[in-house]
C-alpha cells in the first residue's frame, strides 16, 4: 500500500463508489485495432483473466496499524466506515509516517480483516486460480517482514503467488485488458489502467467499522459482475470505459 505519491490520482469517484468500490475498464477493451493486433487473437487463443490484489489495505488493516503506532490516532472515516482517503497524508508528514514503518515488526503485525478469507476464496474462484498478491516496497526496508506476513496469513500457496515490487513498477504486470488490479490506492489503479490493464478500486475499510459485512457484500457483488464480463468478453465489454458498473441508484 502506498502512502505518498508525487502526483494525485485524477480518476473520478463519488460517495457510492466509496462503499461499492469502482471498476475502471481498460481502454484496450474498446480498441478494435489493438484487439486485431493481439497475438493471442491471431493464434485463436483466449487470454485468461488474471487478478492482482494489493495485500495491505485490501486484506490487511494497514491504517489501523498506522493509527496504533501514531499514538493511537483516531482514524477519520465516512459514516459507512470507509477511511478518509487523505487521512494519513494530510495529518502526518512523510518523515513521521516513514519513521513508524521503519520500526521493527511494523509490517508483520498488521492485522487482517476478519473477512479476509472470504475475499481470498472469491478471488480464487473468480480468477480460476489465476490470482496474484502484491505489496509495495519502499526502498529496501523490511523485505523480510512482508514475506513473513504473507507466509503467516496465506501460507505457502499465497507466498508462491506473491509479488513484492515498487509501486511505480507494478503496472508492468498489466499485459492485457483482462489483467485486473484490486487496490485501495486510486493512483495505483490509474497507472495500471493507463498501462492497459483494468482496475477495481477498493477504498480502505476502517478495521473498527461495524458494518463491514454489508460493505463486503456490495463489493463482492460488483466484483463478480466485473469478473463475469472480463471472462466472457474477448474484445469488447458492455461497460463504458472508465465508468462504474452500477448496482444501485446514486441516491441509495
Amino acid at each position: 500500500m502506498s502512502t505518498d505519491h508525487p502526483f494525485k490520482a485524477t480518476l473520478p469517484y463519488d460517495k457510492v463508489d466509496l462503499i461499492h468500490g469502482k471498476f475502471f475498464a481498460s481502454p484496450k477493451l474498446f480498441d478494435d485495432a489493438q484487439c486485431a493486433a493481439c497475438p493471442n487473437r491471431k493464434n485463436k487463443t483466449i487470454y485468461p483473466m488474471r487478478i492482482f490484489c494489493e495485500i495491505y489495505g485490501v486484506f490487511g488493516d494497514s491504517m489501523g496499524r498506522y493509527a496504533e503506532k501514531l499514538d493511537n490516532a483516531i482514524i477519520e472515516n465516512s459514516p459507512y466506515g470507509i477511511v478518509k482517503l487523505d487521512w494519513l497524508t494530510s495529518n502526518f508528514a512523510y518523515d513521521v509516517r516513514h519513521s513508524v514503518t521503519e520500526e521493527d515488526h511494523f509490517w508483520t503485525r498488521i492485522d487482517t480483516y476478519k473477512w479476509h478469507w472470504i475475499l481470498f476464496e472469491e478471488l480464487f474462484k473468480l480468477s480460476k486460480s489465476n490470482y496474484y498478491l502484491l505489496a509495495g516496497l519502499d526502498g529496501e526496508c523490511h523485505y523480510g517482514d512482508r514475506i513473513q506476513w504473507i507466509l503467516r496469513k496465506f501460507g505457502r500457496d499465497g507466498y508462491n503467488k506473491f509479488f513484492l515490487l515498487h509501486d511505480e513498477n507494478r503496472h508492468l504486470l498489466a499485459h492485457t485488458c483482462k489483467d485486473l488490479l484490486i487496490d485501495c490506492d486510486l493512483y495505483n489503479i490509474e497507472k495500471w489502467v493507463e498501462a492497459g490493464g483494468s482496475g477495481f478500486w477498493w477504498p480502505q475499510i476502517d478495521g473498527k467499522a461495524t458494518n463491514t459485512v454489508d460493505i463486503l457484500a456490495k463489493r463482492l457483488q460488483l466484483l463478480k459482475k466485473v469478473a463475469v464480463e472480463l471472462n466472457r468478453k474477448t474484445e469488447k465489454m458492455t461497460f463504458p470505459p472508465g465508468t462504474i458498473v452500477g448496482l444501485l441508484p446514486k441516491d441509495e
